[in-house]
């Protein structure tokens, strides 16, 4: 009998401990549900002012997104070496950034961690990369900035400073220079073959 009565206390035992566990997470779980509701509200769209940031290119050359307003339109890349799609989309657009120098600025911002520099700075050599690589050292915070949920990610801004597209992921059925021509009303420059 005192076999019985002490798997029986043990058991109510258990059973309580576990009724407080519920309660006790459920704060928790009500503010990670806050968060990805809050995240969920504050993503950019077609029409807005992306925002500002300067920063500094692995060449120490300086960028600040608001002085080109008015001027050229800029896109956006966040990439990462690691990144199967990323490296699949870049000679896309290393032929767009020839096809359009000048008319058009591309920045490309690697999500590499801090100890990638020199992968980063390989991967710009052997893909001959004539555009602006930032790299953000892991930090996340213009990702963060821009709501980047995955990679690669376009942000596509008009001269005006607006956002025009965004285009997440990679599709190698797509023409994404002709979109990009599309988008930014520019002149074909695609060589026939």
């Amino acid at each position: 009998m005192n076999k019985q009565l002490i798997f029986k206390i043990s058991g109510m035992a258990i059973i309580s401990l576990a009724i407080l566990l519920i309660f006790a997470t459920m704060p928790v779980l009500a503010d990670i549900n806050d968060k990805i509701e809050k995240d969920n509200e504050r993503e950019l769209e077609v029409g807005m002012t992306p925002p500002d940031f300067t920063v500094t290119d692995v060449n120490g050359e300086e960028f600040t997104l608001s002085e080109l307003a008015g001027e050229t339109p800029v896109i956006i890349d966040f990439w990462a070496t690691w990144c199967g799609p990323c490296r699949a989309e870049i000679p896309n657009l290393v032929e767009f950034a020839n096809l359009h120098e000048g008319e058009v600025r591309l920045i490309g911002i690697s999500l590499d961690q801090p100890d990638n520099l020199q992968t980063v700075l390989d991967f710009m050599g052997e893909n001959e990369i004539p555009y602006q690589i930032v790299y953000d050292e892991g930090n996340q915070d213009l990702s963060d900035q821009y709501y980047v949920t995955g990679i690669p990610a376009l942000f596509i801004i008009g001269a005006d400073g607006k956002l025009l597209n965004i285009h997440v992921g990679y599709n190698a059925e797509s023409n994404l220079i002709g979109d990009l021509e599309e988008e930014l009303g520019l002149e074909s420059a695609a060589v026939d073959e």
